[in-house]
């Protein structure tokens, strides 16, 4: 087989290049230079034509994801910090 998936943190081998990242993990499928434009690209083609063009780019995709990570947290530790004042009330004195 001559694609490689290459995880985090990992060097990309010589004379290969990014096709496409896996949407399961933080890794990418590697393909021979001039095989990775092609099927980059026509992996990017099926899902526009099943899916219709994307509605955010990379980095807004990325962006959303940041905001949503905060804001849970924010709410995590709202909700924790709540839980204790009310055991602390809740305490026999």
């Amino acid at each position: 087989m001559i694609s490689r998936v290459i995880g985090e943190m990992e060097l990309i081998p010589r004379r290969y290049g990014v096709a496409f990242r896996d949407i399961n993990g933080r890794r990418v499928v590697c393909y021979p230079i001039p095989l990775n434009w092609i099927v980059g690209w026509s992996r990017e083609m099926v899902a526009w034509i099943r899916h219709g063009p994307a509605l955010l780019s990379d980095m807004e995709r990325a962006q959303a994801y940041a905001n949503g990570f905060s804001k849970g947290y924010v709410v995590g530790a709202v909700h924790e910090k709540e839980s204790r004042l009310s055991l602390w009330r809740d305490s026999p004195q």
